[in-house]
């Protein structure tokens, strides 16, 4: 997905960024896409600049108006599994929830680390 020069590094690839990007290259304001999925343009807003994900049911009707942001899913489903990876770690005393794991808060090896990357983390 190309960048605008304007765009900020912080911004680079960030969910949010694309769902700007994508709305901005449609020439349509917050309001507008806001009416469309019904959520407030404060909803817009929270989504763009990173403070908020949207809900799988909005996340859906953003895709169907704005296919592209396929390409930003990897960012996103990123930013779910660290969140979830931090609550997780905070439900269950600095360890992950898996039965035979032992992980620590502090580092990982990297056995664990690939670990992590399966399915059952997702």
């Amino acid at each position: 997905m190309e960048w605008s020069a304007r765009q900020s590094n912080a911004d680079r690839g960030s969910f949010g960024a694309a769902v700007r990007h994508a709305r901005t290259r449609a020439a349509r304001s917050q309001g507008e896409l806001a009416a469309q999925l019904g959520v407030s343009q404060g909803t817009i807003s929270f989504w763009e600049r990173d403070i908020e994900l949207p809900t799988l049911e909005h996340l859906l009707k953003l895709l169907v108006e704005y296919p592209e942001l396929l390409d930003a899913m990897r960012v996103y489903n990123h930013e779910m599994l660290s969140q979830l990876r931090r609550v997780e770690r905070i439900l269950f005393n600095g360890k992950c929830a898996c039965e035979k794991c032992a992980c620590a808060v502090d580092g990982e090896s990297s056995s664990q680390q690939s670990h992590h990357a399966g399915s059952h983390h997702a």
